[in-house]
């Protein structure tokens, strides 16, 4: 399976976004392009929800985070991403994502502060092996 690109794009902006919530909320605007799914099978994930690739190949990401401290908090206890994988509910088996290209924007704006605060980083390569919800993984002790 192949997509030329793929949008995750708010309909407001940053400002606009936050303040349609009581709490600090996250924004977060993605593109990610050029995918390629290598031994995918598309029957297997509406049938069963398996979600079962050797390679997601990633061209580039480019993904923009903004929150605004100056809201209430809300503390929720998350879920850590390997738990969210293990509470999916059809079967995850993925060898490998490979990332070629990335940019990342982090933007907050402080409690106090008059203006937000960034931190990008740009060129981010990266690869990820081994990502299963199979619960031997829960189970084995490393040692």
């Amino acid at each position: 399976m192949a997509t030329d690109s793929f949008k995750i794009h708010p309909n407001w902006a940053e400002y606009d976004f936050t303040a349609r919530s009581e709490f600090v909320s996250d924004r977060i605007e993605a593109v990610v392009g050029s995918v390629l799914v290598h031994n995918f099978s598309t029957a297997a994930l509406i049938k069963s929800k398996s979600l079962v690739s050797s390679l997601i190949d990633i061209g580039n990401l480019n993904l923009n985070v903004f929150r605004d401290n100056r809201r209430k908090s809300r503390h929720l206890i998350k879920p850590a991403f390997q738990e969210l994988i293990y509470n999916y509910p059809g079967a995850i088996n993925i060898d490998s994502i490979a990332l070629s290209k990335g940019t990342i924007n982090y933007t907050e704006h402080a409690r106090q502060a008059n203006e937000p605060g960034k931190i990008s980083f740009t060129g981010v390569n990266a690869k990820l092996y081994n990502i299963s919800n199979d619960t031997i993984y829960k189970r084995r002790r490393h040692i």
